[in-house]
């Protein structure tokens, strides 16, 4: 299953180091000269790079043997995975199409921004800036809203159950982020609030592709001229 775990590589290492970062801001004996944003920084450019180094290091044996078996009865995953194309063009349709990959990818991308925006707009203190008064927004958590709607935009029409995937990874890390990065932060409404977007972002999605089926299937009922 090596070519499995090379195509897996990078949503695991971007989780993982997302841990990591959240987990350091409980580590006393280690301080970064810059604060968040120089370790949000860090984080985003070994997750890039680890990543790179995984997938070259992790031999391709998908040509045969027990993997080409494997491949023939799994899931989705597996058979994205064993289907004759390049690497390359198997690692986009990996992160395209189904849901855990680009969830672990969209997690740990959206602690090291968690951590990277917290710290450019100077949230670390007790008293922390809000935008869109009413609601209380951070201004690092509407700047990580901006990415989480571009991100499920470009997913909505070429994506599948990645959609599904971005958007419940970037809402977990952004809500894990801005309680442990802002003091400010009021734990219970950002809880709400950023369930709330994850939650209608995904209903939204499944309004559409539910509106979109029951409309082909009566267009396909009263199509006119068509016998059988």
């Amino acid at each position: 299953m090596t070519r499995l775990f090379r195509l897996l590589s990078p949503g695991i290492t971007f989780a993982i180091l997302g841990l990591i970062v959240f987990a350091e801001s409980k580590w006393s004996w280690l301080h970064l000269r810059g604060g968040l944003v120089t370790v949000g920084l860090y984080a985003l450019a070994l997750q890039i790079v680890l990543s790179a180094l995984l997938i070259s290091a992790i031999d391709d044996l998908s040509g045969g043997g027990l993997w080409h078996r494997v491949g023939r009865g799994g899931g989705e995953l597996l058979m994205i995975s064993a289907r004759p194309i390049s690497f390359s063009r198997g690692l986009v349709e990996f992160y395209r199409r189904p849901f855990w990959p680009v969830c672990l990818l969209g997690f740990g991308l959206g602690a090291s921004l968690s951590a990277l925006a917290a710290g450019s707009f100077h949230e670390t203190s007790l008293v922390g800036s809000v935008v869109f008064g009413p609601f209380g927004t951070h201004r690092s958590e509407a700047a990580l809203g901006v990415i989480l709607v571009l991100g499920a935009a470009l997913l909505w029409w070429r994506g599948g159950r990645s959609y599904f995937g971005w958007t419940v990874g970037v809402s977990l890390a952004v809500m894990v982020g801005e309680i442990v990065f802002v003091p400010a932060t009021n734990d219970h409404e950002t809880i709400v609030g950023w369930s709330g977007l994850m939650i209608g972002l995904c209903l939204l999605r499944l309004l559409v592709m539910g509106t979109a089926r029951i409309w082909s299937v009566g267009f396909s009922l009263h199509r006119p001229g068509e016998e059988r």
